[in-house]
């Protein structure tokens, strides 16, 4: 099977490609008003101390999304300041790390008698 191109003109491709974006984005820097970043902040403005806290620790155990996990928070925060009874329940739990979201937020408002339920198969589901 022969090819019209050598196997290392595609990685030379490849290599011009990255060369052109990174100039590009100095080109970008060196143009922008003095204090403008190049990459957005961490967190948004309007995460408290104790979102980012709460996101530092749960997100090496989830697949959601900062933005997310605050929404939880925000959530959990709202049934409790509004008085609203039950458990938390979580199906489909992965690592877990949207209901440690959910147990931290309660151990900060120094809740520790709501019930929490987390099930989930640890096989996928069934056929």
């Amino acid at each position: 099977m022969s090819s019209d191109k050598e196997p290392w003109q595609g990685d030379r491709h490849r290599h011009w490609t990255n060369i052109r974006r990174e100039t590009g984005k100095l080109f970008r820097k060196l143009l922008a008003p003095n204090g403008t970043r190049e990459l957005p902040p961490k967190y948004p403005q309007d995460f408290s101390d104790f979102s980012k806290q709460l996101c530092e620790t749960v997100l090496p155990y989830t697949m959601t999304s900062k933005e997310r996990l605050v929404t939880i928070e925000s959530a959990t925060r709202y049934l409790l300041n509004n008085d609203i009874q039950g458990a938390f329940v979580e199906s489909g739990v992965g690592a877990g790390g949207s209901m440690m979201a959910v147990a931290y937020t309660l151990l900060d408002l120094g809740i520790r008698d709501r019930d929490i339920y987390l099930f989930d198969t640890y096989a996928g589901m069934a056929e």
